[in-house]
C-alpha cells in the first residue's frame, strides 16, 4: 500500500515492513517495485508463474503520481482513465503497456515477457472504488499499514 503523507512517500507491506520508494512518477514506481524492491513472489513450481506484485495507491499517492483522486462520471462509466492522460503517456514513453482494459481501478502494467521472466505489476487505486464495499466492506478506509496486513493475509 503506497501512501504519501507529510511530504513522504511510503510503501507499507504485510508484516509491518515500510519501504521508501524513491519514485517521482508512476513508471518509476513500477520499475522500483520490480527491480529494487523485488516485490511479488517466485513461481511455486517449474510449471507455474511468478506472482505479480500488487501496488495499492491511496488517494494522496495517486495525486502524487499525477492521477486524479477520483474518476469523472464519464471515466467511471468507462471503467478507466481517459485516453491521452499524461500518466498514460509517461507509461508509454517508459515502454510499459496496459491491458485492453486500460488504467482503471484495477490495472495490469507490464512489459512483454523475455523468455520466462515476466515484468508485471497489478495496480489498485483506492479512490477509484477498487475495493468495493459490497465485497471488501470498509477495507478501503483502513490506515495503509492495516490495509497492507489485510491484503497480505
Amino acid at each position: 500500500v503506497v501512501d504519501f503523507a507529510e511530504g513522504r512517500l511510503a510503501a507499507y507491506c504485510p508484516g509491518g515492513l515500510i519501504l521508501d520508494p524513491p519514485a517521482k512518477s508512476l513508471p518509476a514506481l513500477v520499475e522500483w517495485t520490480l527491480a529494487e524492491a523485488r516485490l511479488g513472489a517466485p513461481r511455486l513450481n517449474r510449471n507455474g508463474r511468478d506472482a505479480d506484485p500488487v501496488l495499492v495507491l491511496t488517494d494522496a499517492a495517486a495525486v502524487r503520481f499525477g492521477l486524479p483522486a477520483r474518476l469523472t462520471d464519464e471515466e467511471r462509466r468507462a471503467g478507466r482513465l481517459s485516453e491521452g492522460h499524461k500518466v498514460l503517456k509517461q507509461l508509454e514513453k517508459a515502454d510499459w503497456r496496459l491491458t485492453r482494459r486500460g488504467l482503471g481501478p484495477w490495472a495490469r502494467i507490464y512489459r512483454p515477457a523475455e523468455g520466462s521472466r515476466r515484468a508485471c505489476v497489478q495496480l489498485c487505486v483506492l479512490g477509484w472504488d477498487a475495493l468495493d464495499t459490497r465485497s471488501w466492506g470498509e477495507a478501503a478506509q483502513l490506515p495503509p499499514a492495516d490495509l497492507a496486513q489485510l491484503l497480505g493475509t
